[in-house]
């Protein structure tokens, strides 16, 4: 018990710098021009706050690793981006098809295994899971 409290202010530390990490380098990598903010005329604000939409980018939108570093011009983000679009399609369908694969793959060995064989995988997998998803050695099953 006392292990798992420790770990809880460790865990939010660690999002917390990662998260200003991955914003100070988005900044880095991607500036934008900041343009003037319109305001409504007196009277025409209403009472209910509009939502405002974090703004989200494609991952083609982001310049490959270490890019960042070498002093690229607007331009050369620009063509990047274009580069980055056109694969983009291409690369999701490859990896969909690897994971189709991937998983014909594991089935048809599992085919050939004895049921007893099945039921020790099973058991084994399922004693596995909660190390890999870190809840402690809970069971759920």
């Amino acid at each position: 018990m006392l292990r798992s409290r420790s770990i809880v202010p460790l865990f939010c530390l660690t999002c917390a710098a990662a998260f200003v990490t991955a914003t100070s380098h988005a900044q880095e990598n991607d500036p934008k021009p900041s343009a003037p903010v319109a305001t409504p005329p007196p009277g025409a604000i209403d009472d209910q706050p509009t939502p405002v939409a974090p703004k989200t980018y494609p991952p083609y939108r982001r310049v490959p690793s270490n890019f960042g570093k070498v002093g690229l011009s607007n331009q050369q983000k620009q063509d990047i981006y274009i580069i980055r679009g056109r694969y983009q399609s291409e690369i999701a369908e490859l990896k969909a098809r690897i994971e189709e694969l991937s998983r014909k793959e594991m089935d048809e060995c599992v085919s050939v295994l004895t049921e007893a064989q099945r039921k020790l995988l099973d058991q084994i997998r399922a004693a596995s899971r909660p190390a890999l998803l870190g809840s402690g050695g809970s069971d759920d099953n």
